[in-house]
């Protein structure tokens, strides 16, 4: 009955991570699931897709695809920043736009948004540091980074640059 109940309180918290970014309360009082840095997984299917804006913790813009580019942006509340986040059975989510309906990719050819193909390029492990977000592909193991250099994807260095509210 225990594991039934944590269970459950796991995937309401990461609907809730996901939703808001906001700190979660009940994750301090889950012994189960408190960690400095916890990976937010998931044990069972979230049945419902929610749309997320990224603002970076160093340059505070939005994660944005205006159909040419992706790109870092100042945040405006329009489509073009806003991003259906699913999550599988296995915790990992798959970023779409929802003006372009293009999916976040880092393969070979680098971070871009790209036609949607269900492959691991576009499946990001999300993993929690306090307030923020670190996006890591599940492929290639590189955060999403924006710094001075640009948008990139980029070895993870647990720095403002890959933080996410």
């Amino acid at each position: 009955m225990r594991k039934h109940t944590i269970l459950r309180g796991a995937v309401a918290m990461m609907a809730t991570l996901i939703t808001t970014g906001a700190p979660l309360a009940s994750w301090a009082q889950t012994p189960e699931l408190a960690t400095g840095a916890a990976r937010v997984t998931a044990t069972a299917a979230v049945s419902k897709d929610v749309i997320n804006t990224f603002r970076n913790r160093f340059t505070g813009k939005c994660l944005d695809d205006d159909g040419n580019k992706l790109k870092t942006f100042p945040c405006n509340g329009l489509d073009f920043q806003q991003w259906k986040v699913t999550v599988d059975q296995f915790g990992q989510r798959t970023l779409q736009n929802v003006h372009t309906r293009r999916c976040l990719d880092d393969s070979g050819a680098g971070l871009r948004a790209f036609t949607c193909n269900r492959l691991t390029f576009q499946k990001w492990n999300v993993i929690k540091h306090g307030n923020d977000l670190v996006l890591e592909n599940h492929e290639t193991k590189r955060c999403v980074d924006d710094s001075q250099v640009g948008l990139r994807s980029f070895a993870c260095n647990n720095l403002n640059f890959q933080r996410w509210y």
